[in-house]
């Protein structure tokens, strides 16, 4: 008892009034009626031992926020106080010294990119799947709602303040990466469901998204796409999207087309890594890019197909001294040391051909 009375002793020296609040308890108490009986009786009795004690001059007893604003409103009119009042942002702030509550916003960023990425998935899934329910989808049974509310979980759960906030020890991060993992499939598995009804072919259908990861602590992989192949754009949105959209392809040969026959504007590149220091194309993978145009919470497929003899051949600028190792010989090479330039009707950006970064923006 004395060493409680002490501690609240100490801590009213920053308060304004004598009356203080303190909180019992944290994120893993009072779990079960047990321990909250003792917690109570046990409590209990230390409040009566320690309000007998006239020499203390203390009172300390249970009670609600309520009770303290209360408590605190009376005792400020009794002795004719106010409080001061504080205005303005109290970020970034630390509970003493120069230790700044700061971290949470930028620690374990790769969780933080999942998380979104989950997000973005779920909403896909959700949506898909109440179009198809509208629709009368008889094959969406309980299991795919299971699926659906297991998405959910996992990505409430990461929002738990250790969680998305990258300040849980690792066994719990990795915990969170694999339930978040499973989720990620469980969200590809439902939106394949839902849009295999609403295009009516539930039994021939076979869909993926177009991006994957082989573990909960990999970074995602593009998934390669084939010729004559069909390609599903899904827009989640309750207004119309126009903009590019890129996919990777096995071959330079392969091209796009609307499900109308008629190509969209389009351009391919090779896709570059490194290793050893230096730019290498990697073989097998191309980046086919295509302007796209979706209404409003629709879904436009495009066909991939085989073209014999490319009709034109791609200009690539790469910065740097070398010409990347692998390089397709269907892809002109150009060295670029001055300044590269993109601009629409809107403004013009420029860009240095050796470091690659932002020189100037002008507006038109």
């Amino acid at each position: 008892a004395f060493m409680i009375y002490d501690q609240y002793r100490k801590k009213s020296q920053l308060f304004k009034t004598n009356v203080l609040l303190i909180p019992l308890g944290d994120d893993f108490r009072y779990q079960d009626d047990f321990e909250w009986d003792n917690q109570h009786d046990n409590y209990k009795r230390l409040f009566d031992y320690m309000n007998n004690r006239p020499e203390w001059n203390v009172k300390a007893r249970f009670g609600t926020l309520a009770d303290y604003f209360d408590a605190l409103e009376s005792r400020l009119k009794e002795e004719r106080k106010q409080l001061p009042i504080l205005s303005g942002d109290f970020f970034t702030y630390a509970d003493r010294d120069d230790h700044y509550w700061s971290g949470y916003f930028t620690s374990r960023p790769f969780y933080k990119h999942m998380d979104r990425v989950l997000q973005h998935y779920l909403r896909t899934a959700e949506i898909s799947y109440s179009l198809a329910r509208i629709d009368g989808g008889g094959d969406l049974d309980d299991g795919v709602l299971s699926k659906l509310v297991e998405v959910r979980r996992a990505l409430s759960l990461f929002q738990h303040h250790d969680g998305v906030t990258g300040t849980a020890k690792a066994a719990v991060v990795n915990d969170y990466g694999e339930k978040m993992l499973s989720a990620l499939k469980r969200a590809e598995e439902v939106t394949t469901i839902a849009i295999g009804s609403l295009l009516g072919n539930k039994s021939r259908i076979s869909m993926s998204f177009d991006e994957f990861r082989a573990k909960q602590d990999a970074m995602p992989e593009a998934r390669v796409f084939e010729a004559d192949s069909s390609l599903l754009l899904f827009n989640t949105l309750a207004h119309a999207r126009a903009e590019v959209a890129c996919i990777q392809v096995a071959s330079p040969n392969i091209r796009i087309k609307r499900s109308d026959g008629t190509p969209p504007e389009q351009q391919l590149a090779p896709v570059l890594g490194h290793r050893g220091g230096r730019v290498h194309s990697q073989p097998g993978r191309f980046e086919l890019c295509f302007w796209a145009e979706v209404s409003a919470l629709a879904s436009e497929v495009f066909e991939l197909h085989w073209m014999d003899e490319p009709s034109t051949a791609e200009l690539v600028l790469v910065k740097g001294r070398a010409k990347p190792e692998g390089l397709d010989d269907f892809f002109e090479f150009e060295q670029s040391s001055g300044s590269v330039e993109l601009s629409n009707s809107l403004l013009t950006a420029v860009f240095s051909g050796n470091t690659g970064f932002l020189k100037v923006i002008f507006w038109h």
